[in-house]
């Protein structure tokens, strides 16, 4: 792997830049490293997406242990980089999704921003993609959101976030430092999330000015299993959209919160909701597993669409 000092160098010898103020930082410490591909387990059959490839420190690795590597990378100039230290091909984006037949190339340089691609243009017919990220904090929880709606393609996630975002991924309802929340619950709906390490920022270049966490994402395989019955095909957009107005004002209790977004139902539906869920209507939204909310969006789909959809 690449050292502090010679991605100083490179950065510098290139003209390069550090967008520090979008949280971009490179992991420089090999022990660290070391500890992320033990956790990480790569396996010689895995197709693997890395997010914010950067210069490669990370790529030259996972290759060794993965049989492709797909290194997303926006800056034109780290592109470039890999492009000449891997021998690499190198394909746009917007290429990508068009592309008469796959990729060759044990490592592919993938130019483009990771809000921009989606992980079913290059995951195999019978078996899923592995995604890693070093995620910029700026821009953890809208790559996360673009990652959710791409789901079908993912079998797993390994993520470097802020720390305080690892938290906030695998808390539980009632968390006393109010961690849980609507990415708790959404995150938590498709995949089944674990803190596999603390990461220091004295392993970063720069050091960024909060901790850091490892994150491992494992899908699973039938999140509506409990539901008992089909859904409708835009069932987790609407899910999406109760759980955001469950949490638009943390103080409110579910039977004033809730009506707001939904403000042609009746009373008298929304306590069928809460009779069917087996709560209180007092509770609010902070209190409710995922499978609770789960339960919650799937009576008022029926309320709001009857046997319309």
């Amino acid at each position: 792997m690449l050292t502090a000092a010679q991605v100083r160098d490179i950065i510098q010898e290139r003209g390069l830049a550090i967008h520090k103020v979008k949280g971009q930082n490179f992991l420089v410490d090999e022990n660290t490293v070391r500890k992320i591909l033990r956790l990480s387990n790569f396996s010689p059959v895995e197709t693997v997406v890395e997010i914010g490839a950067g210069l490669g420190n990370m790529t030259a690795d996972i290759a060794e242990r993965a049989r492709q590597v797909f290194a997303v990378e926006l800056d034109d100039g780290y592109c470039d980089f890999m492009v000449e230290r891997f021998g690499a091909p190198c394909v746009a984006v917007q290429d990508l999704r068009d592309a008469a037949k796959p990729i060759q190339g044990h490592i592919v340089v993938i130019r483009g921003s990771a809000m921009s691609f989606d992980p079913g243009w290059v995951a195999e017919e019978r078996r899923g993609i592995v995604v890693y990220g070093n995620l910029p904090y700026c821009e953890t929880t809208p790559i996360l959101v673009h990652l959710l709606e791409h789901r079908r393609h993912i079998d797993r996630m390994l993520l470097l976030v802020q720390k305080e975002v690892g938290e906030r991924i695998v808390a539980h309802p009632g968390a006393k430092d109010k961690a849980y929340g609507k990415l708790s619950v959404m995150v938590q709906t498709y995949f089944e999330p674990a803190l596999l390490m603390d990461i220091s920022p004295t392993v970063f270049l720069p050091r960024p000015e909060v901790r850091s966490a490892f994150l491992s994402l494992v899908t699973r395989e039938n999140p509506f299993g409990h539901l008992g019955s089909p859904l409708p095909d835009d069932f987790p957009e609407f899910l999406h959209r109760v759980v955001f107005q469950a949490f638009a004002k943390r103080r409110k209790m579910l039977r004033t919160l809730m009506p707001e977004g939904w403000p042609s139902v009746s009373a008298e539906d929304w306590n069928r909701v809460f009779a069917d869920m087996g709560i209180d209507s007092s509770r609010r939204g902070e209190s409710l597993s995922p499978q609770m909310f789960h339960r919650m969006a799937l009576t008022l789909y029926g309320i709001v669409y009857g046997s319309e959809r």
